[in-house]
């Protein structure tokens, strides 16, 4: 394929090592056209470029073409669509404008890799101190999804909690098969380097081809990052560990995922990110009795770090900005309404600080109610509390909301009540209980300066009329003020008037 290139490069090729003509060797799969062909480079082409998908040395290098499925680009423009791609690509390369925001880190690709796991990738940022520790051990658990000739890919989740690495190794179980797939527990290992002699951070500004496949390549990288003794001590340990009688003992059907990151200081933020602090992930598969081969062939692969689910991620894929603090707010009624209401703030990453609830769930409820019941033994219990259960249900989002059972007329009737509800939702109280009794309650107090300002937001006429109010500030007009307004605007429209007070109009 001809590239572009300057005349004063057609000879000797780019700076970055691109030819004015470049072998292509193009694979074409056995079920080809219902998968889409591969493109290869030369074996000594360039491979410190970025977007170049990760391989050995031994597989010729692949470049990355778009941004998402290569699959859907030759289903939506064919084989011509992915070689003006593969032609654009070598024009970048050529003149080293692969990365489009110069001024941001492009992450090493993972856009192909089985493996995965996710964390709060701030709090592992943050292990990243270069004085006296700079191997930290995180509690994990993983589950497997069976591939083909019984192989295993692993996707599982790393806490924040730190562990010691022995302890960890006795704690490590592993679950009966279900589906063909495995769950467990295990640990994860950060490896950040020291700060150089002089006492400066140590940043790794080159864009290294990612080629590792086994040990050997794995000690070349971990020397390139800074962090070579720390890489070989770490496997000694394992291999250690692994070979415990106690582990031993245990029957394991598949072997332990062991994650290794490396925390890279780079010289800029990476691209779509405020940290320069790149986390780049290999999985070592440990077998209780066999333990780690401390080999240089020893199999390494690589691991996909993906941000785990926090309101700071929802909030951005919501287009909010991330950094802005949620004021903290009460959602007053756990039921229908409410819970929609609190499912979809949570899902905006502006989830309540407090649940306030005195019901139970029937079964009956899940026709209208926000959450689902895992199986149907749930919907037979004898009675579930909202609360919690609405609790649980925002937990999977990163929320850890408290929850009150205690009626809202109850609340402001007694001292200590609105004191302790006012301290953790000091900013808005929710009320969707369609309750008269709560409202009444709420505007009888709406001098009480300890109550906070009040939101309500109702149902009429099996969900066809719905009504949201805000208090004005001071709580003036408050809720019961603005109940009544729309009453009387209700009042005076015949088609709002029959779905408000209609036989049929009952408030939810």
């Amino acid at each position: 394929m001809q590239v572009d290139l300057p005349p004063a490069w057609a000879a000797a090729g780019s700076p970055t090592g691109v030819k004015q003509y470049e072998p292509v060797r193009a694979v074409f799969w056995p079920d080809y056209p219902a998968s889409a062909p591969s493109f290869y480079l030369r074996d000594d082409f360039p491979r410190n470029l970025p977007h170049l998908q990760p391989a050995p040395r031994t597989v010729p290098p692949r470049p990355c073409l778009v941004l998402g499925s290569e699959q859907n680009l030759f289903f939506s423009r064919g084989i011509n669509g992915m070689l003006n791609q593969l032609s654009e690509w070598l024009h970048k390369a050529a003149r080293n404008e692969l990365i489009d925001q110069p001024s941001g880190w492009e992450a090493v690709l993972r856009n192909y890799v089985e493996h995965s796991f996710n964390a709060d990738l701030a709090q592992l940022r943050a292990a990243v101190n270069g004085k006296q520790q700079n191997v930290t051990y995180l509690k994990c658990s993983y589950t497997t999804t069976p591939g083909k000739a019984g192989v295993h890919y692993y996707n599982g989740r790393i806490t924040g909690e730190r562990t010691a690495l022995a302890t960890r190794f006795e704690e490590i179980g592993q679950s009966k098969p279900r589906d063909g797939s495995y769950y467990g527990n295990n640990l994860a290992m950060l490896i950040h380097p020291k700060n150089q002699a002089d006492g400066t951070r140590r940043v790794v500004p080159e864009y290294l081809p990612e080629t590792v496949s086994d040990l050997e390549t794995l000690r070349q990288r971990a020397v390139m990052y800074g962090c070579g003794s720390e890489l070989e001590s770490l496997l000694a340990v394992i291999d250690k560990h692994a070979k415990n009688k106690k582990l031993t003992a245990k029957s394991l059907a598949v072997p332990i995922p062991v994650p290794v990151i490396f925390c890279v200081p780079r010289p800029r933020p990476l691209i779509g990110s405020s940290s320069d602090v790149e986390l780049i992930g290999y999985l070592l598969l440990v077998r209780p009795g066999t333990g780690l081969p401390v080999k240089d062939d020893t199999p390494v692969q690589y691991i996909q770090i993906l941000e785990g689910l926090t309101p700071s991620l929802l909030r951005r894929f919501n287009q909010q900005d991330e950094a802005l603090h949620t004021r903290n707010w009460a959602a007053l009624g756990a039921g229908s309404l409410g819970s929609k209401i609190v499912l979809h703030m949570s899902r905006c990453g502006r989830s309540p600080k407090l649940l306030v609830d005195t019901g139970r769930l029937a079964p009956r409820n899940f026709a209208r109610h926000a959450l689902f019941p895992m199986t149907n033994e749930v919907t037979s219990l004898p009675g579930l509390d909202k609360a919690l259960a609405l609790a649980m249900g925002v937990d999977g989002l990163g929320a850890d909301p408290l929850i009150l059972r205690r009626n809202v007329e109850d609340i402001v009737e007694h001292d200590d009540a609105i004191r302790e509800t006012a301290k953790v939702s000091g900013w808005l109280w929710l009320n969707t209980t369609a309750s008269q009794a709560a409202r009444n309650g709420l505007a009888l107090h709406a001098t009480d300066t300890r109550v906070p300002r009040v939101a309500e937001a109702a149902l009429f006429s099996a969900g066809r009329l719905g009504m949201f109010t805000l208090e004005g500030a001071g709580r003036n007009p408050d809720t019961g003020d603005l109940y009544s307004l729309a009453l009387q605007r209700c009042s005076s429209d015949a088609s709002l008037a029959y779905l408000m007070f209609s036989a049929e109009s009952v408030e939810r």
